[in-house]
């Protein structure tokens, strides 16, 4: 992608990549500014999110279709329902005018990472495949962006050092608020409440037809009343993926 294009519709730190082909660099634009062709609207786009890391043989956040797993911000704290569609998603993180979205976490259970691991099993989802899937074909990509903590303590250090990570490597600096993990195992605690109920009273989870389609089916061993969500087992610890903003 052509990151000088990118940096002058959407700002220099604004989005951390694309599922495009890697050959979609903007030679039109750039032969429209070349012969002062006027374009328009070039701050518009179809929006959605990416794995950061970015890398470029790693597919967009199409659907997040597990069923046991929540995203938060920078505090640890939901902050929409996380079945919301891709363009949606992506605009809940760009539209943030207090910066707490520039990332997000997807956080979920050992059974999720398992169950919903890469873009088949998950439908463009964003955890990543299991490490021997395809004979270890994607073993690297995987431990590059799969973080994991025993608690919500521990996944919060490891979080931190992905942020430091990222930013050196030119990305967005960006800092977790500092209650976050406690913030976050009262997250998970009420959203396993939720779950166990089969309502999402803060962001209706679930409830929209969409949000049904695109999740895909019951998963088997989910006998509660809302299939899109599930309590997240911590016995296995908590995993995370973070997610920036994207472009399609």
């Amino acid at each position: 992608w052509n990151k000088k294009l990118m940096g002058a519709a959407h700002g220099s730190t604004g989005i951390s990549g694309t599922c495009a082909a890697p050959t979609c660099t903007g030679d039109f634009a750039e032969i429209c500014e070349e012969q002062g062709i006027p374009l328009s609207a070039m701050d518009s786009a179809w929006f959605k999110q990416v794995v950061v890391p970015y890398r470029t043989d790693r597919t967009g956040v199409f659907f997040l279709s597990a069923d046991s797993f929540l995203v938060v911000d920078r505090r640890g704290k939901r902050f929409a329902s996380e079945k919301d569609l891709y363009q949606e998603r992506g605009l809940q993180m760009l539209g943030d005018s207090k910066a707490e979205r520039r990332y997000v976490f997807a956080v979920f259970d050992a059974r999720a990472r398992e169950k919903f691991a890469g873009p088949l099993k998950g439908l463009g989802g964003a955890i990543p495949w299991l490490d021997d899937d395809y004979n270890g074909f994607f073993k690297e990509q995987n431990q590059e962006a799969l973080l994991h903590g025993k608690d919500a303590a521990e996944l919060e250090e490891k979080i931190r050092a992905k942020l430091a990570e990222v930013a050196a490597k030119g990305d967005a600096p960006f800092e977790l608020d500092p209650g976050f993990s406690a913030q976050l195992a009262a997250t998970v605690a009420s959203f396993n409440a939720y779950a166990r109920d089969g309502r999402d009273p803060e962001f209706q989870r679930g409830e929209r037809v969409a949000e049904w389609c695109y999740h895909v089916k019951r998963a088997p061993d989910n006998k509660f009343p809302n299939k899109t969500m599930m309590p997240l087992d911590q016995a296995g610890g908590l995993y995370c993926v973070i997610m920036g903003p994207g472009t399609l």
